[in-house]
């Protein structure tokens, strides 16, 4: 069964996250887009939820880099926003690959869904 990484700066929403997907899926979490890229390198990973302003490599980045590296997986961007506002944000990364757009905050009910939409 393929696993699902969750990439977030925030650990609570990771946490959040891993503890809603448990039990449907493997879980893995990355805090940075370095983390994510090591940790798609060594498992398999169907679905990335992947926040987009995070420190050391950011979302568009990483969504560069899946696009060339592991060009079928799936991505879901997440944002809250930042000086450019979320919508703006959410609709780059649909430009640059993403299959999902998800707005901040999220709540478990969320990555089940969005999980079993792009998996299942």
């Amino acid at each position: 069964m393929t696993a699902v990484l969750i990439v977030d700066d925030d650990p609570i929403l990771r946490a959040v996250a891993a503890e809603a997907l448990r039990g449907l899926r493997p879980v893995f979490e990355a805090e940075n887009g370095a983390e994510a890229l090591e940790v798609l390198q060594n498992e398999d990973i169907g679905l990335v939820f992947l926040d987009m302003l995070m420190p050391v490599k950011d979302g568009y980045e990483v969504l560069l880099e899946i696009r060339n590296r592991f060009p079928t997986l799936k991505v879901a961007a997440m944002s809250g926003g930042g000086r450019i506002g979320a919508q703006d944000l959410l609709a780059t990364a649909r430009v640059f690959g993403a299959q999902a757009a998800l707005r901040k905050p999220l709540g478990a009910a969320d990555f089940v869904s969005a999980t079993r939409a792009l998996l299942d």
